[in-house]
């Protein structure tokens, strides 16, 4: 959404992690259909995801320039949130997050903020991944 504006407050940072916990939890109930490794995996509740994976969700803001319709100029911003990877920094968000950027900032859990690279991105599955300068992170399990 390149012309309008989206805000990112707690609510939406909430709402994104429930969905990561949806996600995960899926995968998870997924796994216990087969029999082989259903009786060696433990069952994770939401609370248990949460807790495992909280540290390794990033907030990601973005800024740009577009026109308007009427040919006038202006600079936007955008946000949404990623995944921290692996722990010297690579980060995965959606395409859609970042497209049109001309500046990428990540926020990590514990407040730090990083200067971001776009490293590569695939439109038509709306996955992208970023580089932030930072060692020891906590990756996503």
């Amino acid at each position: 959404m390149k012309n309008s504006i989206r805000s990112a407050g707690l609510f939406g940072k909430v709402i994104a992690l429930v969905l990561f916990c949806c996600l995960v939890s899926g995968f998870a109930l997924a796994s216990v259909g087969q029999t082989a490794q259903a009786e060696t995996r433990e069952e994770l509740s939401p609370a248990d995801i949460y807790e495992q994976n909280v540290n390794s969700t990033v907030g990601i803001t973005i800024s740009g320039k577009t026109t308007s319709r009427y040919g006038y100029g202006y600079t936007y911003q955008a946000s949404g949130s990623g995944f921290i990877i692996t722990s010297d920094g690579y980060i995965l968000t959606n395409y859609h997050v970042i497209e049109g950027s001309e500046k990428v900032t990540v926020a990590t859990y514990d407040h730090e903020t990083y200067d971001a690279k776009v490293i590569g991105y695939d439109e038509s599955n709306d996955i992208a991944v970023l580089k932030i300068e930072a060692e020891e992170l906590t990756p996503v399990v």
